[in-house]
């Protein structure tokens, strides 16, 4: 080992380390947060069901505009973006 990295190695060790403190109010964070995750799921599953519905009737009536694609598309990116942001937060927070 060269003496560049046993030094930052010491040097590292004897930086104290703080641990993190939760707050008084984590445990209503935590809450909050499960609410709004499943908040998204569920919002995220129904845009998409909602999407199908517009798309199938769409379907039975050529009359009407065709915003179904557009509309699950919209959906699809949305729940993409929502999951990618789950898992920024949660890696971010360690767990």
């Amino acid at each position: 080992m060269s003496r560049l990295q046993n030094a930052t190695t010491r040097l590292w060790l004897a930086v104290d380390q703080p641990t993190p403190d939760p707050g008084p109010f984590s445990a209503v964070w935590d809450k909050v947060g499960g609410i709004l995750i499943w908040g998204a799921t569920i919002g995220g599953l129904v845009a998409i069901v909602w999407g199908a519905v517009m798309f199938g009737w769409e379907r039975l009536d050529p009359s009407r505009e065709q915003k179904s694609g557009v509309a699950i598309i919209c959906a699809v990116i949305g729940g993409v973006i929502a999951a990618s942001a789950a898992q920024i937060i949660n890696w971010s927070y360690g767990t």
